[in-house]
């Protein structure tokens, strides 16, 4: 039977629909596709440029991501990176060590693009405990990258990009506990008021468990308190040419193995403390196809540890100061940059 006229019209019209509906699905993929590259370029080397020009390998966990995998902090989720390695010191701090170098204050690290490293052995490490919960995607960038980014990016750089920075209007409030899993709540809020956007993020988190642990250094068989509480909170505020960041840290965690690997059973409530506060305000200034960006701020960062115990066997180690029998460790530093 020969196919009528209309017959084929049909198919034809068929045919040239499902045609135009994959040309409109290619044309959506390839500017996804497009726009990815340009963020990843834009982000590794601060200008336009394709992907196969970048002189680093780049990396980027979105939130969707982390919450699929269940990560719970932002030193967690770096475990997802290809080349970093993660562990601990005897103080409880953290490291992140990238394509094996483990010297501190190689890697650069910047929150919503600020920096935070500080001048102490350029410490940025009490920062990873920040719960993803606020977080909306965390840029690595592993290769040198002082050239763009200055100092202590001679190894890489980390930025952590929070909810409250991606111009979305939201709110949302998180709560959570586990056990051996410390208690958590974060929050955040974001408000558009005609060319004014307003927004705030807050989160605390505490924990409090005993682990049967030794011998130490000192040979004793003990259980070590670890304990810690951490609190943070950021502002952020944006016009059309102006915007305002603020964020405030105040952190207190207990060396999970001992100060230098010395068990204090005398002081359970003391350790570690760590409080950062920053501010910047950024204005940019359209000069006919180009912008001039101007930034002024001020970060203001403490550290330091509570007396900590450790027995007379623990004189021949330098990290502690001798005195009468038992020794004390306590040390306090603060810093203010502009």
């Amino acid at each position: 039977m020969k196919p009528t006229l209309s017959k084929l019209l049909c198919s034809l019209l068929a045919l040239q629909c499902a045609a135009g509906s994959a040309l409109m699905a290619m044309d959506e993929f390839e500017q996804t596709f497009m726009e990815g590259l340009e963020e990843v370029s834009d982000i590794a080397t601060k200008t336009r440029l394709n992907i196969d020009e970048m002189p680093s390998f780049v990396t980027i966990l979105y939130s969707e991501t982390l919450a699929e995998h269940a990560v719970d902090t932002v030193f967690e989720a770096l475990a997802m990176v290809p080349g970093i390695e993660l562990s601990m010191e005897g103080t409880g701090a953290y490291q992140v060590v990238l394509r094996g170098v483990k010297e501190k204050g190689k890697i650069k690290l910047l929150i919503n693009g600020i920096p935070m490293n500080n001048a102490f052995r350029g410490s940025m490490y009490y920062f990873l405990d920040m719960p993803v919960e606020i977080v909306d995607r965390i840029e690595v960038i592993r290769g040198p990258g002082s050239v763009l980014y200055g100092s202590n990016a001679i190894n890489g750089v980390i930025n952590i990009v929070t909810k409250n920075h991606n111009g979305k209007e939201h709110s949302q409030l998180h709560l959570s506990t586990a056990t051996h899993q410390p208690g958590k709540g974060a929050l955040i809020y974001t408000k558009s008021m005609e060319s004014l956007l307003v927004s705030l993020n807050a989160y605390y988190q505490t924990g409090d468990a005993s682990i049967a642990t030794g011998p130490d250094r000192s040979g004793n068989d003990v259980s070590t308190h670890e304990d810690f509480r951490d609190f943070g909170a950021g502002l952020y505020i944006k016009s059309e040419n102006w915007s305002f960041s603020s964020g405030y840290k105040d952190s207190v965690k207990q060396p999970p193995y001992g100060m230098g690997y010395f068990v204090d059973t005398t002081n359970p409530d003391d350790g570690n403390y760590y409080r950062s506060f920053t501010n910047e305000l950024t204005h940019i200034a359209l000069i006919g196809q180009s912008e001039l960006t101007t930034k002024v701020g001020f970060h203001t960062f403490e550290q330091g540890s509570n007396s900590l115990f450790a027995p007379e066997s623990a004189l021949p180690y330098a990290i502690f100061t001798p005195g009468n029998g038992d020794v004390i460790y306590q040390f306090d530093y603060t810093e203010l940059s502009s």
